[in-house]
């Protein structure tokens, strides 16, 4: 996969990394010493990730990210308040409109067991399938409603399918909305991922899972490190 690089527009800056996919206590514990920037729980009965237990307490600087497929908005609200999310991430079919409500009930202020996070907006991400095309006007309705998009690799499962897509397919995203780049990311990844980020595309975050799991919700902290300084050197 080679990218035609925008000449004279990369940027030197660490990337953004979202873990996603977590569920045991000691290793969410042990990968928030990394301080990664934001670390995804998935509130999906049908993923072997699926987090039942309350989340731990972690540093405010660690975006809790609360991850749905189609659920209902009153679900989403009682997962928020009971675990202080400050994002919600809608992988299922979710209609602008829906984005649209959810984002009114996620405004309305309200005290969380684990502290007062009435001041904080909770930021919606809206994930999007892609295999090897995609067509992005699809995602004009949804400018209003969401903060961030997420793309990810179209399989038989919402996410976690240990892929990547066709990134070429992004180098026609035309607007200014941030985005995160998800789907099978790796180690075998990084070189690809830094030519990608000289296309001067609005690439928000780098959101990784199975690559790293040594079983579906516990990841493998050495390798993580490993990737986040070969990603930021």
């Amino acid at each position: 996969m080679r990218f035609r690089v925008k000449h004279g527009m990369a940027k030197n800056k660490n990337m953004k990394l979202k873990v996603c996919g977590m569920k045991y206590e000691e290793n969410i514990l042990e990968l928030a010493q990394l301080q990664p920037d934001y670390m995804g729980f998935i509130f999906y009965e049908k993923s072997p990730r699926f987090v039942e237990e309350q989340i731990p307490q972690l540093n405010s600087a660690i975006k809790k990210t609360g991850v749905f497929v189609n659920a209902e908005p009153s679900f989403i609200q009682q997962k928020v308040k009971a675990n202080n999310l400050q994002a919600v991430q809608l992988h299922g079919n979710e209609s602008a409109e829906y984005c649209q409500e959810l984002k009114k009930k996620l405004e309305k202020p309200f005290d969380s067991a684990q502290g007062d996070i009435q001041d904080d907006k909770i930021k919606i991400i809206k994930a999007f399938s892609i295999k090897d095309e995609f067509d992005f006007q699809e995602l004009e309705k949804y400018l209003p409603v969401v903060d961030y998009f997420l793309f990810d690799t179209k399989g038989k499962n919402p996410g976690g399918n240990g892929f990547t897509f066709d990134w070429r397919v992004l180098k026609e995203y035309p607007f200014q909305k941030p985005f995160f780049l998800s789907g099978g990311i790796g180690l075998n990844e990084v070189e690809k991922i830094k030519e990608f980020q000289q296309l001067n595309l609005p690439l928000h975050a780098i959101d990784v899972n199975s690559k790293f799991e040594t079983e579906p919700g516990r990841k493998n902290i050495e390798e993580i490190i490993f990737f986040t300084k070969k990603i930021n050197s």
